[in-house]
């Protein structure tokens, strides 16, 4: 829950091999008899489209050519480059959407699909079926580290469905650093380039990361997708801080938390002139929230960490899923501005713990 053990876990990186992805892919070809559908789908969508391509480019038009891995073509007009047949297929296979991001995905159906167009004798299918053995292979286990505003952490770490909120110590910043640091090292940087890299890289972490609450995260996924997620999850922890300070401070006490820029404290600035006077006014909108044993305390009492374990599971009840999506509803509610924005995001927050039936009103 909470605490002052050290926040770090080792990262493991385990990509699959490629002899386990040629055997996947070989057994795979063995069964071609029952060839996987996703692959029959993915081939005919990437072929289809291929026949209506203009490649090689004859004619240059008034736009210049779509561009992929340096064969340049120009696709038949409202045509989209991977197609959403193939994307879908993708991104039904089991745990896909979990660990790839639709930007990568289509880049690598992109690839497939110049290769297709520019080799007539390209072996589609067979390419498709190694991608499959290799994104079904995939395994790589990385750290996300997110800044969170308006947090400040008093000599703990709190846990928080599946994220963690660490204080940017310069014993966490040390951590980020050398494990950026090994992989500077694998680059074919020159030494005083690598020298230039890692400060930098040191300085920029200083800059953004040094005293600020840090929300740390786990999991394995491609980089955009292990960022997106953890956004989401980072999310996810701060609706139920929300619903704490709202029952824990008074309620015209005007705390801004959130990702950095998702709803930040700021200085409001005004001027206001005439012929004999200029006056200004400066005011700040938006206090930080401490975050002390008594205020973990009092969210132990509220109840808050029993719906946060249920964020940190893979699966939930039906009754936790409404109690989560009712509690984010509210946290989106107390970052209006406009009250009656407000009122209306609080029925929302009711009406998903009340309501009979998808879209009935509790009117």
């Amino acid at each position: 829950m909470y605490g002052t053990e050290s926040p770090y876990v080792s990262v493991n990186y385990s990509p699959a091999p490629s002899a386990v992805i040629l055997a996947f892919a070989m057994n795979n070809q063995n069964k071609a008899s029952s060839s996987p559908p996703a692959v029959d789908l993915i081939a005919e969508s990437l072929r289809d489209l291929a026949g209506k391509t203009e490649f090689p480019v004859t004619f240059h038009r008034n736009y210049p050519p779509n561009l992929q891995d340096g064969i340049a073509f120009y696709l038949p007009d409202d045509a989209k480059l991977p197609p959403d047949e193939a994307l879908s297929a993708l991104l039904k296979r089991t745990n896909y959407r979990a660990r790839f991001s639709i930007k990568f995905l289509s880049k690598k159906l992109s690839s497939l699909f110049v290769c297709c167009l520019s080799d007539p004798h390209y072996q589609l299918e067979h390419n498709i079926q190694l991608l499959l053995a290799e994104l079904d292979c995939f395994s790589q286990e990385r750290r996300v580290f997110i800044r969170v505003e308006g947090v400040v952490l008093l000599g703990m770490c709190v846990d928080i469905g599946r994220v963690r909120l660490c204080p940017g110590d310069e014993h966490l910043l040390e951590e980020m650093a050398v494990a950026a640091e090994r992989v500077i090292d694998l680059t074919l940087a020159s030494e005083e380039g690598m020298s230039s890299l890692k400060k930098e890289h040191r300085n920029r972490l200083n800059e953004r990361m040094k005293g600020a609450c840090i929300a740390m995260i786990q999991l394995n996924a491609e980089p955009i997708r292990a960022i997106e997620l953890s956004k989401e999850e980072v999310r996810r922890s701060l609706d139920l801080l929300r619903l704490g300070i709202k029952a824990t401070h008074r309620l015209q006490d005007d705390i801004r938390i959130g990702i950095a820029g998702d709803h930040p404290s700021v200085v409001v600035e005004a001027i206001a002139l005439s012929d004999s006077s200029v006056n200004t006014d400066m005011k700040r909108v938006g206090v930080p929230l401490r975050v002390d044993a008594s205020f973990l305390n009092d969210l132990e009492q509220l109840g808050i960490f029993r719906v946060s374990e249920a964020l940190a599971r893979t699966r939930c009840t039906n009754l936790e899923e409404a109690i989560i999506r009712s509690i984010h509803w509210f946290s989106v509610a107390s970052c209006q501005d406009d009250k009656s924005n407000t009122f209306l995001l609080l029925v929302v927050s009711l009406e998903t713990l009340f309501k009979k039936a998808q879209g009935a009103s509790i009117a």
